[in-house]
């Protein structure tokens, strides 16, 4: 059998051991934290990147992922996002956020430099359903380049 250039050599023949009828690679890498500022105050801050090689069909292709911005419509081979959050506890259940991030899809026929840097950002309500699991629930209205969407949001906003 002879291996594709450039290919690691385990990854061809699994994938074409469990069926696959293409090759392609995929990573994706994500990180996060909360940082409380007293009992009233939490900042987020998200962190991801997304990164292929092969031949990626249309609907694996990294995307910029932001509130306000439609799924999909930023593509490219490889994908980095960073995003903000502000949450402010009005009382032991209520608390408002204010949200912004940005993000940028680019690859082989769009080199990083002259991808199209996308911006997004917005403000939310959230109410402490689970106290005991810090579970929220609320809606987020958030503006992206092209429109205003209402997101309502049981948990993290970042999946």
């Amino acid at each position: 059998m002879k291996l594709p250039s450039g290919r690691c050599a385990l990854t061809v023949l699994l994938a074409a051991a469990l069926g696959g009828s293409s090759s392609f690679e995929s990573l994706f890498a994500r990180g996060f934290t909360y940082l409380p500022f007293g009992k009233a105050v939490v900042l987020g801050l998200r962190g991801d990147g997304k990164f292929t090689r092969g031949q990626v069909p249309f609907y694996a292709q990294p995307f910029v992922m932001l509130r306000g911005v439609p799924a999909m419509r930023y593509q490219g081979r490889n994908a980095l996002v960073a995003e903000g959050e502000l949450r402010y506890n009005l009382d032991p259940r209520w608390a408002v956020v204010g949200f912004a991030g940005t993000g940028k899809a680019y690859g082989d026929a769009v080199p990083f430099a002259d991808a199209e840097t996308v911006g997004a950002g917005g403000v939310g309500m959230r109410y402490l359903i689970a106290r005991k699991l810090g579970l929220y629930a609320g809606i987020d209205i958030a503006r992206g380049p092209e429109d205003t969407v209402v997101y309502v949001q049981v948990g993290s906003a970042w999946n």
